[in-house]
């Protein structure tokens, strides 16, 4: 592809121009020559107008005329003077690319596209066309002006609008090829208008795409664009992906200061992730971006009108029933099928219409299944555990979907919050705390009680009519204390359900309670915060406003009002903040606010958000064994890791959550007090975290039963108990960073080797199961990139980035072979030891005889460098995968390819066939793992876990599949999850 920077010389993010050659639909000069004259003063410049030109480009402009017979202005658009006078050639091939525009917005009759009224050439040659004149700003301009992310969310109307009207361009066949924010333009009046269709192309079976060219803008170009490869209604979709991208993230994808920079980024840069740069972008619309900016564009979604689906779906509410278009198609096949049996037709024709009328009710119901199952995806992604199990199970009762599948098998993983127990309340709950086995509930008149471990009501601590009753606090030895209008504070022993004493008098009423487990803190409405010391009660402070949270513990008191947050320490220390908070929690050493929509962290020297993402203001905060829990008035209960990642939500409590407290026990739960007035009690999973926080593994290797090894980048080597998450280091270590790690198998023995491993030291260490380590190569100058052991355990061979493989008897320690060729990235012994297979960079595969080390034979040709390898257990079949993300299957005997498919856009990193040779387990660098039949290449199960790179991938006996990733989060499925 010849440099981007010799096709032209606009500034960078303009339109690239077309090279010489005529796509489909070009005009020939014999049409220009058709084209009537103009009528002579139909056009004129509208009276008091002095500066007729609305805008131009590289090539032409459009000017603002009077039609003088229909007595309304128009745009003109025509070429630019210097491109009418220039090469004559030229200027016949500009004036013919004018008419093809022309004629493609005659094509769309659309509210996206602006109409042509007229296409024409005037006495001197140059060709015109009228059209409707348009009045707006540019949705470039637009979204330079907007400061926030709420104020981009503002624009998604309109870019719905874009992608409909693309959607309808591409039923029609077009293609617009330069889509971008400059072409696009944003009414007064809500009116979306799609520009600039210069670049259109008309898709046809007698024409084919063009080949060859490069044309439209760097930043918004697909890489099959800036390839010069055929383009179809995919090329749009990147496109529409990349302007989503800068709608949510305030950036482009892909930066660079040269159209050549930007260009190069297309092609081969990473693809960021939205939420990497925008945590509180939707998560729903984070996943359309990025299954729009897939390379392979078999990934992403067909076209612009599916697009337009899945952008209307994410908008609806979440829930198990069928889209509103999924929804009609049904209807539209209930009904065809009514009609058939009404209809008098022929036998025949009746027969081939009911025929028809399955294909389709049961093609609705495949559409709806995928649908389902990207909603499901869409609230695994959000850890939405139990809405993504519920719509991954209604999708695959629809039909057979390995997305529902595995986004099924995924959220058990995660965790499913379980329904412990509901009940309804008369009037609500304005407050809750837990003391010993009941919840309190604090309500119109009094407090009500209810069983923490089924919710049976227990009784009502009142003595007659008091008003509400807003706040509720747990105290030492199975006390309450509570209180609300009728100014009065109440302290009451549960257990006895007797009143202890009251303190009456309060200034005005009792809104917020807290308690350090020695002290008392009221909150009043008149924005007073007391200390309530025996039966005297000493000001704090005084607020403006009333007291809208309280909290207090381990030597810190916090307050909020409308505005501002006050934080003391018992040193006297004290802090401001003017936020308003609706919710407080305390943690050793720091506080915890609801401020708007994030969590936020406060000690008296700094505050930063640590958690964001509620839809709107967090109104309750509490802690559960550990987690942080918030509950927002969108509707949402979320808990979070320490480091502030997202642990899980529960959605489902619209209109909003109004208090929450967290239960005792050994399982984690927690009370939710909803506006619906109704209180419920649910288990909260606890996903396990990184295997290690700190240390960042290199390479994993799996070992019986449930352990696993991981090098380290400090050269040691951790040995894990998957069942308890125990570990401890090995004896082996090196002197830099552990690159390669293989498994001796067989019973263990105290001078058997137990594991090899090899590090950026240069050496191969063998590890004996009585704990001697003994050095085995020490002779390799770069650093390694390959190591296996054979099943039988006599043979071990190694490879190093200078092309080395060496071939190694372990019974006598003895180098069988050491040749040197390409670099190996990947060794496997066959199972019955009897050939190894090393993966090439070169894209190719050696066959090595294990007994010389001599070269057998080769398969090739490869789409990439190999990356990983499995054999079948009878050793006559190799699976491969490269750095395409394409996996090949080989007979080995005769070096023939069986299959060959492409299910990923990243490297194959991690290959693994089960014990009866039937399933094929594949992971990318993607994250995702996916299950085939391994005969067929069909697509049984796919798993997006967000592995990170997948690193190693091991089938257990029983069949459950174990995975890990850079993530260093340790997976398994059971085999029953990975059934249909």
């Amino acid at each position: 592809m010849p440099d981007q920077d010799e096709l032209g010389k606009d500034e960078l993010g303009q339109t690239m121009p077309k090279p010489s050659g005529r796509p489909e639909g070009s005009t020939s000069a014999s049409a220009l020559e058709a084209l009537p004259l103009e009528a002579p003063g139909r056009y004129g410049v509208p009276a008091g107008v002095t500066d007729i030109e609305l805008g131009r480009g590289g090539m032409g402009r459009v000017v603002r005329l009077e039609d003088t017979h229909l007595k309304r202005v128009v745009a003109i658009k025509e070429l630019l003077p210097k491109h009418r006078s220039g090469d004559p050639l030229e200027s016949a091939d500009l004036s013919a690319q004018f008419v093809r525009e022309a004629r493609v917005l005659a094509r769309l009759e659309h509210p996206g596209v602006v109409p042509v009224y007229e296409l024409g050439k005037r006495a001197d040659g140059t060709v015109y066309y009228a059209m409707r004149r348009i009045q707006g700003r540019t949705l470039d301009a637009v979204l330079g002006d907007s400061a926030s992310l709420e104020d981009r969310l503002a624009l998604l109307p309109h870019y719905l609008d874009l992608v409909q009207t693309v959607a309808y361009a591409h039923s029609r066949k077009v293609i617009h090829r330069d889509l971008k924010p400059a072409n696009v333009m944003v009414g007064r009046f809500g009116e979306t208008q799609v520009l600039d269709w210069g670049l259109a192309i008309v898709l046809s079976e007698s024409d084919p795409p063009p080949v060859g060219e490069t044309a439209g803008t760097p930043a918004y170009m697909s890489p099959e664009q800036a390839d010069g490869r055929p383009v179809d209604p995919r090329t749009d979709v990147w496109s529409l992906g990349v302007m989503l991208f800068e709608l949510l993230t305030g950036r482009r994808p892909f930066p660079g200061q040269t159209a050549s920079e930007v260009i190069a980024q297309v092609r081969h840069g990473k693809v960021p992730r939205v939420l990497d740069l925008e945590p509180r972008a939707p998560a729903a619309l984070a996943a359309i971006v990025s299954q729009a900016l897939q390379r392979d564009v078999d990934a992403r979604y067909p076209s612009a009108e599916h697009m337009a689906d899945v952008l209307l779906a994410s908008q609806r509410a979440r829930g198990a029933r069928p889209l509103g278009w999924m929804a009609a198609a049904l209807l539209s096949v209930a009904v065809a099928l009514g009609a058939l049996a009404w209809a008098g037709a022929s036998q025949s024709r009746e027969s081939d219409a009911k025929a028809s009328a399955q294909r389709s009710l049961f093609e609705a119901a495949t559409e709806r299944s995928q649908a389902l199952a990207e909603q499901a995806l869409l609230a695994l992604r959000a850890r939405d555990a139990a809405s993504a199990e519920q719509l991954a199970s209604a999708a695959l009762a629809d039909g057979r979907s390995p997305l529902a599948l595995g986004v099924k098998a995924l959220a058990r993983e995660q965790g499913v919050p379980k329904l412990l127990w509901h009940v309804g309340t008369e009037a609500g709950c304005a407050s809750l705390a837990a003391v010993g086995d009941a919840v309190a509930c604090a309500t119109l008149n009094g407090v009500e009680l209810f069983s923490a471990a089924d919710g049976a009501p227990l009784g009502r601590l009142s003595k007659g009519p008091l008003g509400w009753v807003h706040a509720v606090a747990a105290l030492p030895n199975g006390r309450l204390a509570w209180g609300g209008d009728d100014r009065t504070l109440h302290l009451w022993d549960v257990a006895s359900r007797t009143e202890l004493s009251s303190v009456g008098g309060l200034e005005s009423s009792l809104v917020a309670l807290a308690s350090d487990g020695e002290e008392l803190f009221l909150g009043l409405r008149d924005g007073r915060v007391q200390r309530l010391r025996g039966a005297v009660r000493e000001t704090v402070w005084t607020g403006q406003g009333v007291v809208q949270s309280l909290a207090a513990g381990r030597g810190v008191l916090a307050a909020a009002w409308p505005g501002s947050v006050k934080v003391r320490r018992a040193d006297g220390a004290e802090a401001s903040l003017e936020r308003t908070a609706w919710a407080l929690a305390p943690l050793p050493e720091r506080l915890l606010l609801g401020v708007e929509r994030s969590v936020v962290s406060v000690d008296l020297s700094n505050a930063a958000t640590v958690w964001s993402g509620h839809r709107d203001d967090v109104t309750t905060l509490t802690l559960a064994a550990g987690r942080v829990v918030s509950g927002g008035k969108d509707g949402v209960v979320r808990w979070w890791f320490d480091d502030g990642s997202l642990d899980g939500q529960l959605d489902g409590f619209a209109p909003g959550v109004q208090a929450l407290v967290a239960l005792s026990g050994q399982t984690p739960a927690i009370a939710v007090a909803t506006s619906k007035r109704r209180l419920e009690a649910f288990s909260l999973p606890t996903a396990p975290g990184p295997l290690s926080p700190a240390d960042v593994p290199l390479v994993h290797a799996w070992t019986e039963p449930d352990w696993l090894l991981s090098g380290l980048r400090d050269g040691r080597i951790r040995r894990v108990d998957l069942a308890t998450r125990e570990a401890s280091e090995v004896e082996a270590k090196h002197g830099g960073p552990v690159r390669a790690i293989a498994v001796v198998p067989g019973e263990e023995h105290p001078e058997a080797f137990r594991f090899l491993s090899a590090g950026d030291d240069g050496k191969v260490l063998g590890q004996r199961w009585n704990g001697l380590v003994e050095t085995l190569d020490s002779g390799g100058a770069a650093r390694p990139t390959a190591l296996a052991v054979s099943g039988e355990q006599s043979r071990a061979a190694w490879a190093f980035a200078d092309g080395t493989r060496v071939l190694f008897g372990l019974e006598k320690q003895k180098t069988i072979a050491r040749e040197q060729d390409a670099l190996v990235r990947v060794l496997a012994f066959s199972p019955n030891g009897r050939a190894l297979a090393a993966g090439r960079e070169d894209k190719r595969v050696s066959l090595v005889d294990p007994d010389s080390g001599k070269e057998l034979s080769r398969l090739e040709p490869f789409d990439g460098a190999v990356a990983s390898m499995a054999w079948t257990s009878d050793g006559t079949t190799l699976v491969t995968g490269d750095d395409s993300g394409a996996i090949t299957v080989w007979s080995v005997k005769d070096r023939r390819q069986l299959k060959r498919f492409t299910p990923f856009r990243e490297r194959v990193g991690a290959l693994a066939i089960s014990d009866d040779d039937e399933t094929l387990a594949a992971g990318s660098d993607d994250g995702t793992v996916a299950l085939f039949e391994r005969s067929t290449g069909a697509l049984k199960v796919r798993l997006p876990a967000d592995l990170g790179d997948v690193m190693a991938l091991r089938f257990t006996p029983d069949g459950a599949l174990f995975a890990i990733g850079t993530d260093r989060v340790p997976h398994r499925w059971p085999a029953k999850e990975l059934e249909p």
